[in-house]
């Protein structure tokens, strides 16, 4: 399945990962998925798109709200 592909790669590049593809094709689940395991490793994540909906949309099936940081000493 792509998105088991996009999540794997996401994990292990060291910059970025461009997810992309026609709606309905479980982009915003991939990114959520990508979010809580990279904040999980203490990585910091930055979600963009050409819409607020798609932003909020994988914002709030995290448990994190959007615009939250979370700082290690």
């Amino acid at each position: 399945m792509k998105s088991c592909l996009a999540f794997r790669r996401a994990l292990a590049v060291p910059d970025m990962l461009l997810v992309l593809g026609p709606p309905g094709t479980g982009k915003t689940r991939t990114i959520t998925e990508i979010a809580v395991a990279c904040t999980g490793r203490g990585e910091r994540v930055l979600i963009t798109s050409h819409t607020n909906r798609a932003v909020w949309s994988s914002c709030r099936r995290t448990s994190r709200p959007c615009g939250s940081e979370t700082r290690t000493p």
